[in-house]
This record gives structure tokens, sequence and C-alpha cells, in this order.
């Protein structure tokens, strides 16, 4: 009767341990495509006028305001990259994500990112969009 019950607590022990790993295994999983997922941040872009900027050495002099140019400027930066061409890539039969980001020279979160993918997983004839 003991050797049967130590037989049976070692299975069951046995078998607890691949429970904890596998529930392991998958937490770290999307815990780390959690935190991949997050996208780009940009900061708008501002032009200083040399005519804007104040010397120091004049204590009595006003504090310029701002022209229309330098909002001019800054709305002409921003369209400039909005309209730089983006490179298209059409995944092939077989490819992995993986692959394209060695052949392209990004990194594989970079390009997750840049395409809004959740997951690594790629399809053929998916589009993605190389910078």
């Amino acid at each position: 009767m003991k050797k049967q019950s130590n037989k049976t607590y070692t299975i069951l022990l046995i078998f607890s341990a691949i429970l904890f790993s596998t529930a392991i295994y998958f937490m770290s999983s999307s815990l780390i495509l959690g935190a991949s997922a997050g996208g780009s941040v940009s900061a708008p872009v501002t032009t200083i006028e040399s005519e804007d900027v104040v010397p120091e050495t004049t204590p009595s002099a006003a504090v310029a305001e701002p022209k229309e140019a330098t909002t001019a400027t800054s709305a002409v930066v921003e369209n400039n990259v909005r309209e730089a061409p983006k490179e298209v890539y059409v995944v092939k039969e077989g490819q992995t994500l993986w692959e394209i980001a060695q052949d392209s020279g990004l990194s594989i979160q970079t390009l997750m990112n840049q395409n809004q993918l959740s997951s690594s997983v790629i399809v053929e004839g998916q589009e993605l969009v190389i910078d």
C-alpha cells in the first residue's frame, strides 16, 4: 500500500510541475507580446526663427512673440514627413518575420510596431511596411 501511495504522489508531483511550468510559459509569452504591442510616440516639430531669440545682454528687451512663419514651417515639416514614400513588402510563402527583419536590416520589434502587429505570425500575401 505504501508503494502505491508513493507512486501516486510521484505522478501527482510530476503532473503539478508540468502544469505549473506550462502556465509560467504562457504567462511570460503573453507578457512579452503585450509589452511589445506599444506604438511609437512622436513630438511636434518646432522651429525657432533667428529674429525670435532675445539676447540675454539686454535686460529691458521685451520677449518677442512667435510669428506665423514658425507655425507654417512646422506644418510644412510635418506634411513632408507624412508624404515620404513607404516601402511595402509582400510576404512570400514560408517566410517568417525574423527572416524579413534580417533581410531589411530591422529588428522584429520595429517591424511589428510599424505594422501594428500583435504577434510575429504572418501569412503569405500579407503586406508589410518597411522603412
